[in-house]
């Protein structure tokens, strides 16, 4: 990689090397061509109809014209950059698969929509996650991830998956959330298949805490409840419970720690646990 980068920064010093020597060697030949002109004029024309002056203007106008030629080169080159951008911004449009929010279940708008709201209305309640015979690949061309995996995981269990880097770890969680999508097999969660539901109800309703915590510059109740779906009472509660505030502190005292700014940018002001509490807190109130 620093190789490659190093190839690249040398190749753009020696173009804007070359591009230096170019204007100025044709600055210096259209100098060159004035004054073998100036000179053969002054030799042949009479004093009183040839000025130096003349010469002069010329020589001006031919070093503007060599700043004009690098304006316009340095005018093309930027609008060329520009409409790189544009190209990759287009490639991230129309080159991209994008993620599969097809859903299963009747074809009718309407009838789907009341089958979903009667599936949904409670889902999940108990939380039980089931593999069966599952295989993901990233790409076609490429081994799958994850090879007729099968797993039933009872609800309130603690599981811990164990493996080496590349085994597959990341992508039983990836196509929890269809974010890659199943080649074979089925996901379901309390008896509903996954695909079964559409993104934005399977993802909102499957808590998450990364690694590495995701955190918004804002109060603590921004950080918690970002849609401000959930009440205060509730957000009270839970950050009591799991320790994110002081348990004996009164209601009054945590609603006001709650909503003081105490999250600065990239999580500055909370310390590494603080910030996975803030994680876990979140999650318990989806």
């Amino acid at each position: 990689m620093f190789y490659d980068w190093l190839a690249a920064e040398w190749s753009s010093d020696v173009a804007l090397a070359w591009y230096n020597t170019m204007l100025t060697l044709i600055s210096v030949v259209l100098s060159g061509i004035i004054i073998a002109v100036g000179n053969i004029l002054a030799r042949t024309m009479e004093p009183d109809q040839f000025s130096g002056a003349f010469i002069g203007l010329a020589l001006v106008s031919a070093e503007m014209l060599s700043m004009l030629i690098s304006g316009a080169l340095t005018a093309a080159t930027n609008m060329e950059i520009a409409l790189i951008s544009v190209e990759r911004i287009n490639e991230f449009v129309e080159g991209f698969r994008r993620e599969d929010v097809r859903v299963l279940g009747p074809d009718e708008p309407d009838e789907l929509a009341a089958w979903q709201t009667k599936a949904l209305a409670e889902w999940p309640q108990d939380g039980r996650i089931t593999f069966e015979s599952v295989v993901v690949r990233y790409r076609e061309d490429r081994p799958p991830a994850l090879k007729g995996i099968s797993i039933d995981l009872a609800p309130g269990e603690h599981v811990g998956i164990i493996g080496r880097t590349g085994s597959g770890k990341t992508t039983i969680l990836l196509a929890l959330l269809r974010i890659v999508a199943v080649e074979s097999g089925s996901i379901s969660i309390d008896g509903v298949d996954i695909t079964s539901v559409t993104l934005h109800e399977l993802r909102s309703r499957v808590g998450i805490v990364m690694q590495d915590p995701i955190i918004f510059t804002g109060s603590l109740a921004e950080n918690l409840d970002p849609t401000a779906a959930r009440t205060r009472d509730e957000l009270i509660d839970v950050s009591q419970r799991i320790g994110l505030v002081g348990a004996s502190l009164s209601h009054s005292d945590v609603s006001e720690a709650l909503d003081a700014p105490a999250v600065l940018p990239s999580g500055d002001g909370l310390s590494a646990s603080e910030r996975q509490l803030l994680c876990l807190v979140r999650a318990l109130l989806r």
